[in-house]
Parts: C-alpha cells; sequence; structure tokens
C-alpha cells in the first residue's frame, strides 16, 4: 500500500519537485518538509524491518542510492560548476527510500563535487551516523540467532565499507556471493 503525504501524494512526487526547486532555484515550501523529509519513526521502522525480513534482509530500512540530474535551467553563471564528465550540466542527488518509494532522506552534491563518494561524505545522514545519533539503537533484529542492533541500508559497491551499507560482495566467485549479490541488486534497483 503506498502511503500518502498530507496533499494526497506520494514521496515519489515530492522528490521530483525537489529536483526541480534544485534546478530551478526556488525551494520547497518548508510547511512540506516535516511531512516528507522527516526522520522515520518507531512505527516506520518497525513495519519497514517486518516487510524486509519476510525477504531476507533484516535490518535493513532503506536504499541509499545517487542518481545524477541533468539540469535544464541551470544559470548560466553556475553552469561550469555543475559539468559531469560527458559535459553536461547535473546535480548528484543521493536518496534514501524504502520498498514503498516513501524518501525518508535526500542530499544535492554541492558544486564541483560530483560524484557518489564526495556527496556520501559530505550528508547530513552520514554525520548523523557518525555521532551516533542515527539510526536508533534501542531497535534490533535477528540474523542465525544472534542480535542486531545496527540497522542498515542497501547501496551499491561504489562506496566504502560503513557498517549501516551494505554492499554487495566484490569478485564474488562462490554461488552463494553471487546469488547474494543478485538478491541485494534485486532489492536495490527496486526502489
Amino acid at each position: 500500500m503506498r502511503r500518502l503525504g498530507p496533499l494526497g501524494r506520494s514521496t515519489l512526487w515530492v522528490l521530483l519537485f525537489c529536483i526541480v526547486s534544485v534546478a530551478t532555484g526556488y525551494l520547497l515550501a518548508p510547511s512540506l518538509l516535516p511531512h516528507y523529509l522527516c526522520a522515520q519513526t518507531e512505527e516506520d521502522i518497525t513495519g519497514i524491518l517486518a516487510f524486509n525480513k519476510d525477504r531476507g534482509f533484516p535490518g535493513y530500512i532503506g536504499s541509499l542510492d545517487c542518481s545524477h540530474e541533468e539540469l535544464h535551467g541551470c544559470q548560466k553563471a553556475a553552469a561550469g560548476q555543475h559539468k559531469c564528465r560527458s559535459g553536461k550540466r547535473t546535480i548528484v542527488l543521493e536518496t534514501v527510500c524504502d520498498h514503498d518509494l516513501w524518501v525518508w532522506h535526500i542530499s544535492a552534491g554541492s558544486p564541483r563535487r560530483d560524484n557518489d563518494l564526495n556527496v556520501l561524505k559530505q550528508c547530513h545522514l552520514l554525520s548523523c551516523v557518525l555521532r551516533g545519533e542515527w539510526p536508533p539503537r534501542h531497535v534490533s533484529f535477528q540474523v542465525n540467532g544472534r542480535t542486531y542492533s545496527w540497522l542498515s541500508y542497501l547501496a551499491d559497491g561504489i562506496y566504502a565499507y560503513y557498517s549501516i551499507l551494505v554492499l554487495p560482495h566484490r569478485d564474488s566467485e562462490t554461488p552463494e556471493d553471487v546469488e547474494f549479490n543478485a538478491v541485494q541488486e534485486g532489492a536495490r534497483k527496486e526502489v
């Protein structure tokens, strides 16, 4: 079931609105921010954990990924700061969303730092994790009879090893690693 925000729209609509807002310089109405780009409540986390446990990813609370969005309405004065390798004007957006496409976090890369790693290093989410403010440690899950209290996000293999990121196995040679990578990518890309 898709959750809807206060305007009866899904967060995918709000994400698209944010992209347009960043690209054109207009800001999202401050009254909408508490409803859309907010931290997950304990009820949200419990529901997400239950759903993901059933599909083989206990402790997973979302997918983290960066996308390069082309800026069509970029001001000429800022155009050179947002060029990517292909010469197009782009901005890197890092988003965290769950299986319902509910966007919990969005971060835009600053000019001239246009790659996934730099955006992750400067994002608010990673800062909160490093300070111990997120994810909540009182929520736990079990894997193979062991209890863990460190919730995680699925991410692609470009990121460095952080305890909150579940990355695919690099140089997967065993059938188990190949299967894990396929399932992890399927769950991540579903978002």
